[in-house]
C-alpha cells in the first residue's frame, strides 16, 4: 500500500536570514524596488500593477512608538476625566454631607431649646400651683377662723341673754352655750395658727421664687 504526502523545502538558492526584496534593515532591495513597482513600470517578478508599499523596520517601530504616545495620552486624559468626575462628586458629597450636619446641629438645637423651655414651663406651672394651694390654705384658714369666732360670739351672746332662774333647765342651757363658745374659740386659735403657719409658707415660698 502506497503512502502519499507533500513536502516542501523552500526555495532553491535561498539562505537563512537573506530576503529576496527587502534588505535587513526593512529597505527594499532593487529586486524589491522593481518587484512593488517602486521605481519602475513593473518587474519581471511583479504583476504588472501597482502595489502599497512595505513599511520598514524604523517606520513601524515609530509607528509602535506613536501609537503607544497616543494611548498613553488618551488613557491620561482618561484618567485625568476620571479624577475630575471623582474630585467634583466627593465635592459634592463633601457640601453635602456638611449640609446635613449644619441642618443636624439646628435640629439638635431646637430640640434642646425646646426641651428646655418646656421644663421652664413645667416648672413654673409647679410654682404656680403650689403657690396658689399655700394661697388657698392660707384663706381656707382664716374663713374658718372667722366662722369660729362668730360661732363663739353668737354662743356668749346666748349666754348673756339666757334669764337668770332657779329652774335647772337654764342653768343647762347656759352651760352648754358656754362650753359651746368655748369649744368655738379653741378652734378659732387654731384655725388663726393654722392661718399664720400657712401665710409664712407662703411668704418663705414666694421668697425662694420670687
Amino acid at each position: 500500500m502506497e503512502h502519499y504526502y507533500l513536502a516542501h523545502h523552500g526555495i532553491k538558492g535561498q539562505k537563512w536570514g537573506v530576503r529576496r526584496f527587502q534588505n535587513q534593515d526593512g529597505s527594499l532591495t532593487s529586486a524589491g524596488r522593481a518587484r512593488y513597482d517602486e521605481g519602475g513600470s513593473g518587474g519581471s517578478g511583479g504583476s504588472g500593477g501597482s502595489r502599497p508599499r512595505i513599511k520598514t523596520r524604523k517606520e513601524m517601530r515609530n509607528a509602535y512608538w506613536k501609537q503607544l504616545d497616543a494611548n498613553e495620552a488618551a488613557n491620561e486624559r482618561a484618567v485625568t476625566d476620571i479624577q475630575g468626575r471623582i474630585s467634583r462628586k466627593e465635592l459634592t458629597k463633601r457640601q453635602a454631607n456638611k449640609a446635613y450636619d449644619s441642618a443636624w446641629k439646628e435640629y439638635k438645637n431646637a430640640d434642646r431649646l425646646a426641651k428646655q423651655q418646656y421644663k421652664a414651663t413645667k416648672k413654673q406651672n409647679r410654682i404656680e400651683k403650689r403657690r396658689r394651694n399655700l394661697e388657698l390654705n392660707v384663706e381656707a384658714s382664716k374663713t374658718l377662723a372667722e366662722a369660729n369666732k362668730g360661732r363663739a360670739d353668737k354662743a356668749l351672746k346666748k349666754v348673756g341673754s339666757t334669764k337668770a332662774g332657779m329652774l335647772g333647765l337654764d342653768i343647762l342651757k347656759k352651760g352648754a352655750y358656754h362650753v359651746e363658745a368655748m369649744q368655738a374659740r379653741g378652734q378659732q386659735r387654731m384655725w388663726e395658727r393654722e392661718a399664720a403657719k400657712d401665710q409664712r409658707k407662703l411668704e418663705r415660698f414666694n421668697r425662694r421664687h420670687g
